[in-house]
């Protein structure tokens, strides 16, 4: 069956900063609303959710960094959505 999923989520960060590395974890509250697409007569279901994870920003300038993150979402003790991320970062 798919379905399109949204999340909205506001979460507490902190972060330890270092020369070359800040190390961050995170925690914090949000909702989760699954739409099934291909089920007739099925409805959405919104959950509340709680967030957390870590991760690291390494500084390759200044104002450029990488992020390696892990971000997850549960909205009981079966519904588990895990989002792994690498990216790049720009600090004004």
């Amino acid at each position: 069956m798919e379905s399109y999923s949204h999340e909205i989520s506001a979460a507490y960060v902190f972060r330890v900063p270092m020369r070359k590395l800040t190390p961050f974890v995170l925690g914090g509250v949000g909702g989760l609303t699954f739409d099934p697409t291909d089920l007739v007569g099925a409805d959405s279901q919104t959950r509340a959710a709680f967030v957390y994870g870590g991760g690291a920003d390494f500084n390759v300038s200044h104002h450029v960094f990488v992020r390696a993150e892990y971000r997850a979402s549960s909205t009981d003790r079966i519904t588990h959505c895990a989002e792994p991320s690498i990216g790049f970062g720009y600090r004004f």
